[in-house]
């Protein structure tokens, strides 16, 4: 399981990459983008699914929370395009997809701390999700009234949850680079010592 992991360090930089792009992009002026902001999102979600799916392969019977998050993710993707021809929901599906996440990460981190020294940033990554699941829902109650500065707090909201996450994401896959040098020079490693490389 540990040089499974280790070798897959461009898996969780991918994520990472994927989610500071757009996170950022989030940002750029909304003549240019508005009409990508839900494509892209939903696109994200679903990769980010799909690549949840194949890193809770690598980690056996531990990494079932990784299973599940990723069809959610994937759930949520599908339903946020098609959220763009049909009536649904989309902010409630958000803010169900984001909490779910939440929970799901700090579960997975929670079984894997035994043996995964990195897992505090499964824990951090969770509570972003579930920071940012928790604004979008003050959002919906507080600018019930006004939908276009609930637009523009949950874009803003969004754009930080991405690219935190990504932050995230992109030092974890740094770290398990790391570890995956240091453990051709000594033959082994393990991943309770990941957390302590420089």
């Amino acid at each position: 399981m540990i040089q499974q992991i280790t070798s897959h360090w461009w898996m969780f930089a991918l994520r990472g990459g994927a989610a500071l792009l757009f996170g950022l992009f989030l940002i750029v002026p909304r003549g240019v983008n508005a009409s990508l902001i839900l494509p892209l999102f939903g696109c994200y979600a679903i990769a980010d699914g799909l690549a949840l799916v194949l890193v809770s392969d690598l980690g056996g019977g531990r990494w079932w929370a990784a299973l599940l998050n990723g069809i959610a993710s994937i759930l949520a993707g599908v339903g946020i395009l098609l959220a763009m021809v049909e009536p649904l929901p989309l902010v409630d599906l958000i803010v169900a997809w984001a909490l779910a996440r939440g929970i799901l990460e700090i579960a997975a981190a929670n079984r894997l701390r035994s043996v995964f020294g990195c897992a505090w940033m499964m824990i951090l990554s969770g509570v972003l999700s579930l920071l940012y699941g928790t604004m979008l829902l003050v959002s919906i109650i507080w600018f019930s009234g006004n939908p276009l500065i609930s637009a523009i707090v949950d874009t803003l909201w969004t754009s930080f949850y991405m690219s935190a996450l990504g932050l995230v994401l992109l030092f974890l896959a740094l770290l398990l680079r790391s570890a995956r040098r240091r453990s051709r020079d000594s033959g082994s490693l393990d991943l309770l010592e990941i957390a302590r490389l420089p």
